[in-house]
């Protein structure tokens, strides 16, 4: 088959896409206000029982925030309830778009990326989320055919979360210089 002027630009554009949506993600962070101020439980010292429970739930949060992504990406299919439930409503918004863009150029993810040493430090209604993140297993297609990602190893990951009600949601992403500062992978 005879390539068309252009051809290698048409091929190489979901690549393109997906290297920097795999930037985004990584480094995340969200200029968007919430749509509206949340409640927050606040106490002053945390009991035990409850710093316990918030490092459980913040772990848990930060798995079913990979789940929620992986499923997206994968299938091609999101709605904003399956990503309300782990993020912010701007949040929300970008990943969904990241999965309409991908749908639109027939592309979807295969596999799942490897997350390795969570760790969480709650203060109060706030916290912080780190993470090794490889996404070197977590591949790509193009209508079907493979698409060549780079290969990046582990690297950091990070997010910010806040307590809405009697739960955490994500409400910011740290940037990839922010997320290597605070954790070594």
């Amino acid at each position: 088959m005879t390539a068309i002027p252009g051809d290698w630009l048409r091929r190489a554009a979901p690549a393109a896409l997906i290297v920097v949506s795999l930037g985004l993600a990584a480094c995340g962070g969200s200029d968007s206000e919430p749509a509206e101020k949340k409640v927050a439980a606040t106490t002053a010292e945390p009991t035990v029982d409850q710093a316990a429970a918030d490092e459980q739930a913040l772990e848990k949060l930060v798995t079913d925030f990979w789940s929620v992504r992986v499923a997206a990406q994968n299938t091609g299919e999101a709605t904003p309830e399956q990503f309300a439930a782990v993020l912010e409503p701007g949040l929300v918004e970008v990943e969904l778009g990241t999965v309409r863009d991908y749908k639109s150029l027939k592309v979807l993810r295969i596999g799942a990326p490897e997350i390795t040493g969570v760790e969480v430090m709650a203060a109060g209604d706030t916290a912080e989320l780190l993470a090794c993140l490889d996404e070197d297993g977590w591949a790509a297609e193009e209508d079907g055919k493979p698409v060549e990602l780079p290969k990046t190893g582990k690297k950091a990951w990070g997010a910010k979360a806040e307590r809405n009600g009697d739960r955490w949601i994500i409400n910011d992403f740290l940037s990839v210089d922010e997320s290597k500062a605070k954790k070594t992978c």
